[in-house]
């Protein structure tokens, strides 16, 4: 895994320092570090998932005693007594995840206003560079023995500068993405290759311009 970008929030990813017995290792975040979103490998989106490929985070076992102690430790505060069961919960979750993945799972408004801030000037110089962001998408939720041919309308992803790379979804789909790619700046439209030429972008390796 070595995305650029987390798909969520648009803040760039970097390589973190995890202490394991006593050393420190840089390691592939899993999760990114402001917003918790899940990363998974680039693939585009026509392609296909092989769980027997993704990748396990194996820093941190669980089923170490030593790590389990240190779990309970810190999912434990000492005013425990002073809060209430809903309250004790919220606080084991939010330190268990912040020590698994480095990222708080309940960020405050200022936390999220700062990181819709740099996702908007990440796009901004996206949009100056005029090379268009690259994302990490599923693939289709079909698996392939079972896609229906005509279930599958090909679609055109299109850029905020024009730029467009074809994309296989189903209605359905379409609908539960296109709120996701819409953080990017892209729009999904109906394919009209039919009807237009394009040709490939000389600046975006992928992608197609109008001819």
């Amino acid at each position: 895994m070595s995305l650029r970008y987390c798909q969520n929030c648009g803040i760039e990813i970097k390589r973190i320092p995890v202490s394991v017995t006593g050393n420190v290792l840089e390691v592939e975040p899993h999760f990114c570090r402001s917003c918790g979103q899940a990363l998974v490998s680039p693939v585009f989106v026509d392609s296909e998932w092989d769980s027997d490929d993704l990748e396990v985070d194996s820093e941190f076992d669980i089923y170490d005693f030593k790590n389990v102690q240190e779990i309970a430790n810190i999912a434990i505060p000492e005013n425990a007594k002073e809060l209430t069961l809903e309250q004790l919960r919220k606080h084991a979750v939010q330190a268990i995840w912040k020590r698994l993945t480095g990222i708080d799972p309940f960020p405050d408004p200022e936390t999220e206003a700062a990181v819709a801030r740099e996702h908007e000037r990440q796009m901004q110089v996206f949009i100056e560079r005029g090379t268009p962001p690259s994302m990490a998408l599923p693939a289709s939720h079909h698996q392939a023995g079972q896609r229906l041919a005509d279930s599958l309308q090909k679609h055109h992803l299109a850029w905020v500068n024009g730029l467009v790379s074809h994309v296989s979804w189903t209605a359905e789909e379409v609908e539960t993405y296109r709120p996701i790619v819409a953080k990017f700046y892209y729009t999904i439209e109906p394919c009209d290759c039919d009807a237009v030429e394009y040709v490939p972008s000389e600046t975006a390796a992928g992608f197609l311009r109008r001819a």
